[in-house]
């Protein structure tokens, strides 16, 4: 099976432009990126560990609004399946609710 590996920012980013955000431009603190109305903050470190782009990507699909596939962020297709079971699951419990 394989891992999640580390991400450099400048990859990163250039998959985010792929999925249609604009940016990055200068903030206060950190760098931001645009899509729509919505703003997503980018971390200035130069690499990103695996808890933090896994973290990343769920505000990327919350802002997007639906789960980003296996051909859009590159990870191998068995991660890929875990992620769209994993979507299909947690869609069926917000729309039943977790006690139904």
């Amino acid at each position: 099976m394989s891992r999640w590996t580390p991400c450099k920012r400048r990859v990163f980013i250039k998959r985010l432009r792929n999925l249609g955000f604009e940016g990055p431009f200068s903030g206060t603190r950190h760098q931001f990126m645009t899509y729509e109305q919505h703003r997503l903050t980018i971390p200035s470190n130069a690499e990103y560990s695996v808890p933090q782009l896994r973290m990343m990507l769920q505000e990327v699909e919350g802002i997007l609004d639906r789960s980003i596939t296996v051909q859009q962020y590159h990870v191998s297709m068995r991660i890929g399946a875990y992620v769209l079971a994993i979507d299909k699951m947690a869609r069926a419990l917000r729309m039943r609710g977790i006690y139904a």
